[in-house]
């Protein structure tokens, strides 16, 4: 969906694994990289071979990448088996473990910038213009995304309702106006 995005936009995209970046990036058959976070991209010696990292507005940690949390995924079958108090005690211990791992992926990504700074890297950042811009090309995508199946617009619903908040406010009706789910 974050290719289709950045197509929209004008860019060419490739889809690589993460190990083939750095060797895209070295011999120049890719410009620009979109990977992880800061502290990863800097363990991955991106630091070599580019010299600019560019992000969001101030105040935008970024208006499309996942949070790195992490998730425990078991059959029906099996958790069914466990006894409800093994259940609250397996559901806790994932919760506590995602606080953790996120906090400990925010720090890193803190200490990395720097770093980045040290090597000499460059930080740009993209305009409130560029955000809306981006933003009115990911909404049709996203409502494309959701429609190909009931479980996947329930998801995006959600979502959606999140970043309509008076919490987040980042997307307003006017936005939205003629999208529909097909499953609701």
């Amino acid at each position: 969906m974050v290719a289709e995005v950045f197509q929209a936009a004008g860019a060419k995209t490739i889809l690589l694994p993460g190990s083939e970046i750095f060797p895209a990036l070295e011999k120049g058959t890719i410009d620009v990289a979109d990977y992880v976070g800061q502290a990863t991209n800097y363990s991955l010696w991106f630091h070599h071979v580019t010299d600019y990292i560019s992000m969001w507005p101030p105040g935008f940690m970024s208006i499309y990448q996942l949070v790195d949390l992490m998730d425990l995924t078991v059959g029906m079958n099996a958790w069914n088996k466990l006894s409800p108090q093994m259940r609250q005690f397996v559901e806790m211990e994932v919760h506590v473990y995602s606080d953790l791992h996120h906090a400990a992926i925010q720090q890193a990504d803190q200490d990395a910038w720097a770093k980045f700074e040290q090597a000499g890297t460059i930080v740009t950042r993209l305009s409130e213009d560029d955000v809306a811009q981006f933003t009115r090309l990911a909404i049709p995508r996203w409502y494309a995304w959701a429609n190909k199946n009931k479980d996947a617009a329930r998801l995006f619903k959600i979502q959606l309702d999140y970043m309509m908040s008076g919490s987040l406010g980042y997307v307003i009706p006017e936005m939205i106006k003629g999208q529909q789910l097909m499953f609701s």
